[in-house]
């Protein structure tokens, strides 16, 4: 803390104006701005007077503006603009050093989470809209939601679809294959992006190839009822009838 020292009125210079011939209208008064004494006329300070009257409360309107101050404006008037980055978790945490005190003009702005819907599409087990509630949500993270792979996906072949204004779109081929190894770099989803995974001709045939041929183990038992007119007295009864009638019709002898 400092502390300003005033000036103290010397005592020589007191007695030395205590002293001076004084007439009815002048009077020393000390002056705190250069610190000294002066003669003055006791007419050029009037006394201080008490204000009797009672105070009344008059309501005061806070001038606040209609508008947030834009960057711009910022700029164009020529101060000198602070950009301050503060974590909300350590805000929240409760850390001080984040805790920064707000002043007039100051403009706070919040990023909004990540809250929308993605899409998969294409070779997927399960296509469709997901939901993003707001979490950071990577590739691999996507995939793994739709339930990975199709029989005819060609992970090499992805394309990824991001709108990057409100009538453009940017399309860029991914490599699934070389996330999921780790060669490449995963990033993020961000809303309304559309992951839609290729194939080509040759998966085709080998999905063909794949479903001819399919292994099977264990013992069954099959019953064949294709001769169950002889298995049976009865069955071997009406077969001893036909023969007969066919040999007395042939004139056969019985």
């Amino acid at each position: 803390h400092v502390r300003l020292a005033q000036a103290q009125p010397q005592p020589t210079e007191l007695d030395r104006l205590e002293a001076a011939p004084k007439s009815r209208e002048s009077a020393p008064v000390f002056d705190p701005m250069t610190g000294q004494w002066k003669v003055v006329d006791s007419g050029a300070v009037p006394p201080m007077k008490t204000d009797t009257r009672t105070p009344t409360t008059v309501p005061v309107t806070p001038n606040t503006p209609t508008s947030m101050p834009q960057d711009d404006d910022m700029a164009d008037s020529g101060s000198e603009v602070r950009i301050i980055a503060i974590p909300a978790k350590a805000l929240l945490a409760g850390d001080p050093k984040y805790n920064v005190v707000i002043r007039p003009r100051d403009l706070i702005r919040v990023r909004i989470p990540n809250i929308g819907q993605y899409y998969m599409g294409g070779n997927i087990q399960n296509p469709g809209p997901y939901q993003l509630d707001g979490r950071a949500l990577t590739v691999k993270q996507a995939l793994a939601s739709a339930g990975g792979f199709g029989p005819l996906a060609e992970p090499s072949r992805a394309n990824l679809v991001r709108r990057i204004s409100k009538d453009e779109e940017q399309t860029i081929q991914i490599d699934l294959d070389a996330i999921l190894a780790g060669e490449t770099p995963d990033f993020y989803i961000r809303p309304n992006d559309m992951i839609s995974v290729g194939s080509t001709p040759v998966h085709i045939f080998l999905a063909v190839l794949r479903n001819a041929f399919r292994m099977s183990y264990g013992f069954g038992f099959v019953y064949d009822r294709n001769f169950a007119d002889s298995d049976t007295f009865n069955a071997r009864e009406q077969v001893r009838q036909r023969e007969l009638q066919e040999s007395q019709l042939r004139g056969l002898p019985i």
